[in-house]
């Protein structure tokens, strides 16, 4: 199901414009994290929009909070096939995102990643299915530069959602990145079915 709630189409609007303040309020006052909404022929969610925009502290921010990292949306794709850069992608890993999972036309986040020419993300991704997952270095949106911390280093698991995933540190994360789950009925939604489960690869039907 998908919603066209007009708070809702707000929400993921906010979490697209990579407005974490934004996103943050409406978390706090109960936002379901895992809304989907269809607008402009396609069905999105704040997560997948906030991850194809490049907006890592929000993707952290709803992660944190509830959001579903194998949620899926148009043509059945979850946030790991839109991830732009390799710190999201690992971002998403560690929240639990399937690696595996197709879309409505089979693909897999690793082949998304090649099909849109970002084969840094897509080295990312089979090093992490392989067990070898490498720090990640550079410049760009990042939180380990808030943190001083490597927020991708190889030693770091798979971990559940919760107040220590990630570790985050300075001022600026604990104003962003307090997790809100106390404060949200909506944060134990079920996750979607893997598109993988249909038969034919056919995509899941959100009405």
């Amino acid at each position: 199901m998908y919603s066209h709630a007009p708070l809702d189409l707000q929400f993921v609007s906010a979490a697209g414009r990579g407005k974490a303040a934004q996103v943050r309020h409406w978390i706090e006052r109960g936002q379901n994290p895992n809304a989907r909404v269809k607008a402009e022929d396609t069905i999105d969610s704040a997560l997948h929009s906030a991850t194809r925009n490049g907006h890592r502290l929000v993707v952290v921010l709803l992660l944190q909070n509830g959001a579903d990292p194998n949620l899926q949306a148009a043509d059945s794709r979850t946030p790991l096939h839109l991830a732009p850069s390799v710190r999201i992608a690992h971002d998403l890993l560690k929240f639990g995102a399937d690696i595996e999972v197709l879309d409505r036309f089979c693909i897999t986040p690793v082949n998304a990643a090649k099909s849109m020419r970002r084969y840094d993300v897509a080295s990312a991704l089979l090093q992490w299915k392989e067990g070898t997952p490498t720090p990640v270095q550079g410049s760009g949106t990042s939180l380990s530069d808030a943190s001083g911390e490597d927020t991708c280093s190889p030693s770091r698991k798979l971990q559940s959602p919760g107040p220590s995933s990630p570790n985050l540190t300075s001022s600026v994360d604990r104003l962003f990145f307090t997790p809100l789950i106390s404060h949200s009925p909506h944060v134990l939604a079920l996750s979607q079915p893997s598109p993988a489960s249909f038969e034919g690869c056919t995509s899941s039907s959100f009405d």
